[in-house]
């Protein structure tokens, strides 16, 4: 993955969280706020990852 193919990714991730912490409300039995949580997780800890194992490699 290029640099700047890593960086659109990475803010696109950004914005997806960050609408999801501003939209935070109960619909339909879905907690997006609690969904944004997770995701922000999930993203962190494959962040991380690439941070550790693959930053200045590609």
């Amino acid at each position: 993955m290029t640099r700047l193919t890593s960086c659109v990714v990475l803010l696109s991730l950004l914005w997806v969280v960050g609408y999801g912490t501003v939209s935070a409300q109960s619909v339909g039995g879905l907690d997006k706020s609690r969904l944004a949580a997770e995701v922000r997780e999930e993203f962190l800890h494959a962040w991380h990852g690439y941070e550790k194992y693959a930053w200045g490699h590609d």
